[in-house]
């Protein structure tokens, strides 16, 4: 549709920042995108536009703004997920996350049926087995990092659903370092994209190598696992190796093993922040699993029927992801002259939706920096004014897993741990691929008895 025709066109653009010459907001999203995010949309309103290199994108906040988004892209052709496809294309390949259009169709026909809540049963003994050995490896009276314990669990859980087995002890630290060297990079190879076709992305620059051989590392521990008798194990991958190409379960295993390691480990790690940051919190939230599990350092005690009753808990869970979702910010490509808002978005744009900004909007949240579970108790967050795990056709997949997984954990945790945070810290957000704790999350931790 040319300029002439478009009946859009008396509409004004979204306003926003001009940046520096050239580069525009480059600088600003690059040094803090949260924070970025935030002042615009404070400034400029619910859809606000910003370029980068001279390429406009469109920030949307509001949550009647994002449902039309979501509504809107199920029409074939009007929204799409692909600009930053070549990219990722190194790391997830054309695996669920990074596959677009009738591709994308079918992978999610393939994979959807292993991931409905009915599947959940399966997984659920595999978490508390892991979650339960670990604990054990806390003794007494002691400081570590939240993140050391929580990620081995986590990559334990989803090596034994992936593939079936539990990862070797001396390529796990290797590999988890791997994870999160390419999950930092992640970020700056998206924002190299809009600098001549992705160039600096491309040069043979110390960094650049060393996500070249972090992602090495995790292809050959994917690879290593994939192999021989592995096939065999009750995992996905036998069922996956019925249904797809060696390549094509590359990229799924790549991009599902990622996907259900970062997220779920930082939204175990923000909310046991805020359990280690409000005792009385922590305590109602283990008087509640005493209620519900008698002896929570048992197996034949926890019942996974009982994880949706846990209310409160649950209720802590939502709001650590709301203040602090590991997803902070979701793209859509505008395929073509739209309107929305009363204002024109223009053909080959990017539209922003961050989680980060919505979920603090102090339209649709009471103090919405205040830590407060009990907004989720007394009253359901309404549309996507709340959404951490996105939405529309591309809303995550493993959503029922992950948050199963992410409250049995924790149930367990805070069953059979008690944890404080270090004297003095404070928290600092770290903003890469997923929204994470700086430096992890320093704990005083000990064991305890449920009462």
């Amino acid at each position: 549709m040319n300029k002439a025709q478009c009946p859009f066109k008396k509409l004004m653009e979204p306003k926003g920042p001009k940046g520096w010459p050239l580069i525009n907001s480059v600088p600003a999203i690059a040094s803090n995108p949260l924070r970025f995010f935030t002042r615009i949309r404070e400034k400029y309103g619910d859809i606000a536009s910003y370029k980068m290199f001279g390429f406009v994108s469109y920030l949307i906040s509001h949550p009647d703004d994002i449902a039309t988004v979501f509504k809107a892209e199920k029409q074939q052709g009007k929204f799409e997920k692909e600009f930053f496809h070549n990219a990722l294309y190194d790391y997830f390949g054309d695996g669920l996350f990074n596959s677009v259009g009738e591709n994308w169709e079918i992978q999610r026909k393939q994979l959807k049926p292993y991931f409905q809540k009915s599947e959940n049963s399966k997984w659920f003994p595999i978490i508390v087995e892991e979650t339960l050995s670990h604990i054990q490896t806390v003794s007494g009276h002691s400081k570590i990092n939240g993140k050391e314990l929580v990620m081995p669990v986590v990559q334990a859980v989803m090596c034994r659903v992936l593939f079936g087995i539990k990862p070797e002890n001396e390529s796990s630290s290797e590999l988890i370092k791997a994870l999160e060297l390419v999950s930092e990079k992640l970020l700056t190879q998206s924002i190299g994209v809009f600098f001549f076709n992705g160039m600096l992305n491309k040069l043979p620059t110390p960094g650049n190598l060393k996500y070249k051989n972090a992602l090495k590392i995790i292809d050959s521990s994917i690879t290593k696992m994939s192999e021989g008798d592995n096939k065999k194990n009750a995992g996905l991958l036998p069922l996956l190796s019925e249904q797809m190409s060696p390549k094509q379960i590359r990229d799924q295993l790549f991009t599902l093993f990622f996907a259900g390691q970062d997220t779920t480990a930082n939204a175990i790690l923000w909310t046991l922040y805020h359990l280690a940051k409000y005792p009385d919190v922590q305590n109602k939230v283990r008087q509640e699993i005493s209620r519900l599990w008698t002896n929570p350092s048992e197996v034949s005690s926890i019942n996974a029927e009982k994880i949706e009753q846990m209310q409160y808990l649950n209720a802590v869970i939502d709001e650590s992801m709301r203040l602090y979702p590991p997803v902070y910010a979701a793209y859509r490509d505008v395929k073509e002259e739209t309107e929305m808002g009363g204002f024109q978005l223009k053909k080959d744009t990017l539209l922003i939706l961050s989680m980060y900004v919505t979920h603090r909007h102090p339209d649709l949240w009471e103090n919405p920096d205040e830590f407060d579970p009990e907004r989720f108790i007394n009253q359901k967050p309404k549309g996507f004014s709340f959404y951490p795990y996105g939405g529309g056709k591309r809303i995550c997949l493993g959503i029922h897993l992950a948050k199963m997984e992410i409250t049995t954990i924790l149930a367990l945790l805070v069953a059979n741990l008690k944890f404080d945070l270090e004297p003095g810290f404070k928290i600092k957000k770290e903003v890469y691929v997923v929204l994470r704790p700086k430096n992890g999350l320093p704990l005083t931790v000990s064991a305890v008895g449920v009462t």
